[in-house]
């Protein structure tokens, strides 16, 4: 199961607040450290990956492992990935007709939220995404930082100027700043190989 993108989706989801389909898409290779930091590098560069934007705006962005993510072994499972040949870190995940590796993945999902009674007409994996942006809020994270770590356009005259992008430090501060005090991580096992 700690293989498995069962596992780490959700969590992923959780944690960084990105779309289902641009972590089912993942190379392994898109899991990167510099500076030390580890991070994942969305992007539309590689065979069959697409993100989400309008023109100019369409950009990889890099997202900061979160604290609990490095905790639960999750740096260490895409090395595993990596070192065992693999190219997708989800390998089982096959892209449908559309060229969307999130399609089934998204159904399940779904499927599996009603099994458990919690799904409402609001309720998808999607969720984990505007739970990550209150989660950024409520911890005090600047919004053009949420904003970025979200894909999100900056809004405002000021936003057109300067090179963009803000550095992995500075995002990484930002990601470990949400907290989710209610939330209890203690049953989840470390990966381990």
């Amino acid at each position: 199961m700690r293989r498995s993108h069962w596992h780490w989706l959700p969590l992923l989801g959780l944690f960084t607040g990105a779309r289902l389909n641009e972590l089912c898409q993942l190379y392994v290779g898109d899991i990167r450290k510099a500076g030390g930091i580890a991070f994942l590098r969305l992007t539309n560069e590689g065979e069959g990956q697409r993100i989400k934007g309008k023109g100019d705006d369409i950009r990889s962005r890099d997202v900061p492992l979160h604290r609990e993510l490095i905790r639960l072994g999750f740096w260490e499972f895409a090395e595993d990935q990596r070192q065992d040949g693999h190219t997708r870190l989800f390998g089982q995940l096959k892209a449908d007709a559309s060229g969307y590796f999130s399609g089934k993945t998204s159904e399940a999902f779904s499927t599996y939220l009603k099994q458990i009674g919690v799904k409402t007409a609001k309720t998808s994996f999607h969720s984990f995404r505007h739970t990550f942006k209150d989660a950024c809020r409520a911890c005090g994270v600047e919004p053009h930082l949420s904003n970025a770590l979200l894909g999100h356009a900056e809004l405002g005259t000021g936003s057109v100027y300067g090179t963009g992008g803000y550095g992995l430090p500075l995002l990484r501060d930002a990601v470990d700043k949400v907290d989710y005090q209610s939330l209890s991580l203690e049953y989840v096992k470390p990966y381990s190989g």
